[in-house]
């Protein structure tokens, strides 16, 4: 009798044990959507030993996925450096790692209660972790906060957090490090991005300069110079205010890059494109409103 007995509880026992040693988290790596052509846009505040903000923009995309080591990853260029890297989340920790040499290496745990911590492998940093819930494009989600602090042998140390919210990814940070008397701070705001397909925000990375106010009707002009390397710069004009695009396309047909998305108010108006990251090769741009569209030709010889 205890032999049968002993056998039946084995036998309830053995899929719960089974089942739990193949648990994976498929939620969590909501908070940092990976899809081949997802793209965050982020505006950069850095004030050093001068006190004096300075401020640009920059783009965080998901450009390629690969298998390394039969392991899938995803190629994110300007995330975490500015370098392209090799990024995954991996569903058995939790933690979305970055792919250094041939190991991996955590940055982030995806999977982190309120009040846990852990040590980024990557980096050496201390992390702790803090949950609360936030609107982020209209979108009521949920936010994890991770701050961190560290020592270096190059600074007497620092300290920071990153914002992640659910189904948006990275949507601020600040970084501060400290080198003797003077603070080297750091802070990005996410402003708009593309996620699946949707884009929320302001997606634009160019500086937009108007040149006049004094404008009768809908122009698009032949970027100059044309061939260039690797910035040229494109000039349109709208009689009235209008919601303005201004996008790269691709030999393909593919949206490379977008240049304007935003209300804009009557007047001329230059942005300059930099195509650094992008191969030689004919390019299209197509400027569009509600009640004037227009594509031209353009070529980058590097």
């Amino acid at each position: 009798m205890k032999l049968k007995l002993l056998i039946l509880v084995s036998i309830i026992m053995l899929p719960a044990v089974k089942g739990y040693s193949q648990e994976i988290d498929t939620t969590s790596s909501r908070y940092f959507p990976l899809q081949v052509g997802n793209f965050w846009v982020y505006k950069s505040s850095y004030t050093g030993p001068s006190g004096i903000p300075i401020i640009s923009y920059y783009k965080t995309e998901v450009k390629k996925d690969t298998v390394i080591n039969n392991i899938k990853y995803y190629n994110i260029i300007n995330f975490y450096s500015l370098n392209s890297e090799y990024y995954r989340f991996n569903p058995q920790t939790g933690h979305f790692v970055k792919l250094s040499g041939i190991q991996e290496c955590s940055l982030y745990n995806l999977s982190a209660n309120l009040g846990d911590s852990l040590i980024e492998t990557c980096s050496h940093k201390h992390v702790y972790s803090e949950i609360n819930n936030v609107i982020a494009f209209g979108i009521f989600t949920s936010q994890k906060k991770y701050s961190y602090s560290y020592n270096s042998q190059f600074t007497t140390g620092g300290s920071g957090f990153r914002k992640f919210a659910k189904n948006i990814g990275l949507i601020s940070s600040i970084a501060s490090s400290y080198s003797g008397p003077y603070n080297h701070n750091i802070w990005d705001t996410l402003i708009g991005c593309k996620i699946n397909g949707v884009v929320y925000g302001d997606t634009t990375t160019t500086s937009i300069t108007k040149i006049s106010s004094q404008i009768s009707n809908f122009h698009l002009s032949q970027n100059y110079p044309n061939p260039f390397n690797p910035t040229t710069k494109i000039s349109f004009s709208i009689p009235q205010s209008s919601f303005v695009k201004l996008n790269v396309y691709n030999i393909l047909g593919q949206n490379v890059e977008t240049l304007v998305n935003q209300n804009m108010t009557t007047g001329s108006y230059e942005v300059e494109w930099n195509a650094a990251n992008y191969p030689s090769g004919v390019y299209f741009y197509k400027f569009e409103t509600e009640n004037f569209s227009e594509i031209k030709k353009m070529i980058l010889k590097k």
